[in-house]
């Protein structure tokens, strides 16, 4: 059988220059001389070069163009729609990341190794170590934290030892007992409160100064007031110095003390029971002494008239009559009121007063030199 002929295809040439062009005219009219004469054939198209275009060489049709957009949008219809700002070009496509450079260590073994001059080891590749920012922030913060947490639970930060400087009767035991600090941490002590405290606690301190220091110490610096009364009221009794403080009888005074029996407070004093709060002394355990204010003016009174009584006699103070003692000579009361302006003469008027009873054989009850010009004796209380 014989062979099937392929259909002829039209075979295209692209010209690209203008010589391409003048060469093929020339060889086609070689080719008409050889077939026939140039008058029996038709003349031949004058093809005059196109210059070419910059842009692409390839400009397809509009039904082409039409084909490309649908099959395009076929493919995109099941994707979701994506916005993009700028042309293409902004669109750079996204450059790998490179592994970070590592560091190689080589070391020699010239001096090791006499064969082989100039061999070396080399040490298995390190890569170097890039901290950002943020990554060092978080340390930073993370250390911070832990740091304030050992503040927060480390011992050397809690009160362990209390201190104290100035005192005589008191001892550290009844402060540290009272304020019940131990085991706190330094940072919630509050100076000025634990002042306060101790001066409600007890009244016969003060210049109060309270300091923190670091291993868990706390020291107390306060001055004790000396007391010159032992004041007793209502089967209660008190010490109170030379301004008029009273507090509880703690220790041993360092000296005598002048003994007073009252029947009730004198004028211009105040005598309170405190109350305590277990909010601003949650470490109470003391009961507070009740507050006895005298002015540093009845002290000094009673001082003096102390001085001028018979040794070992109790100093008495009634609201009526004022300050006065029991004389155990006679069996009598007297009295001086309670200004000392004029006491040598009272004194003098009351022996003279207690001669002329004694010799009239009078045993009176109460003598009274408050007015000096006006004395005068009771037979009966």
């Amino acid at each position: 059988m014989a062979e099937k002929r392929q259909p002829r295809t039209s075979r295209t040439r692209q010209y690209t220059s203008e010589q391409d062009i003048l060469a093929v005219g020339a060889s086609r009219k070689r080719r008409l001389r050889r077939i026939g004469s140039e008058s029996e054939r038709k003349p031949l198209p004058v093809i005059t070069p196109r210059p070419r275009r910059e842009q692409d060489e390839y400009q397809p049709s509009r039904a082409h163009r039409e084909k490309r957009i649908t099959k395009a949008s076929a493919k995109l219809a099941g994707m979701p729609p994506v916005m993009a700002r700028g042309g293409m070009e902004s669109m750079a496509a996204r450059k790998p990341r490179r592994g970070q450079p590592k560091r190689r260590f080589d070391i020699s073994l010239g001096s090791l190794v006499a064969d082989a001059p100039g061999a070396e080891v080399r040490l298995p590749a390190l890569p170097r170590l890039h901290i950002s920012w943020r990554v060092l922030s978080g340390a930073i913060v993370l250390m911070m934290l832990a740091s304030l947490f050992m503040l927060w639970q480390s011992p050397s930060f809690r009160i362990s030892d209390v201190q104290a400087v100035g005192l005589q009767r008191l001892t550290v035991a009844d402060l540290s007992t009272s304020l019940a600090v131990l085991g706190d941490s330094i940072f919630l002590v509050d100076g000025k409160e634990l002042e306060q405290n101790l001066q409600v606690l007890f009244p016969e301190l003060k210049d109060i100064d309270v300091q923190v220091s670091l291993p868990g110490t706390m020291t107390i610096n306060a001055t004790e007031r000396q007391p010159v009364l032992a004041w007793t009221q209502d089967d209660t009794e008190l010490w109170i110095d030379a301004d008029g403080v009273s507090f509880l009888p703690r220790g041993n005074p360092t000296s005598t003390l002048v003994r007073v029996k009252a029947q009730s407070a004198p004028p211009g004093s105040l005598l309170v029971q405190p109350e305590a709060d277990s909010t601003s002394l949650p470490g109470l355990v003391l009961p507070l002494a009740p507050q006895l204010r005298l002015t540093p003016e009845m002290v000094s009174t009673i001082l003096a008239l102390n001085s001028v009584a018979p040794p070992d006699t109790l100093v008495v103070y009634s609201a009526d009559h004022g300050l006065g003692w029991n004389d155990k000579q006679h069996g009598w009361k007297v009295f001086f009121g309670t200004e000392t302006q004029d006491i040598d003469q009272k004194l003098l008027m009351y022996q003279a007063l207690a001669a002329k009873l004694d010799a009239e054989g009078i045993q009176a009850a109460l003598i009274s030199v408050e007015y000096l010009h006006a004395p005068y004796y009771r037979m009966e209380r």
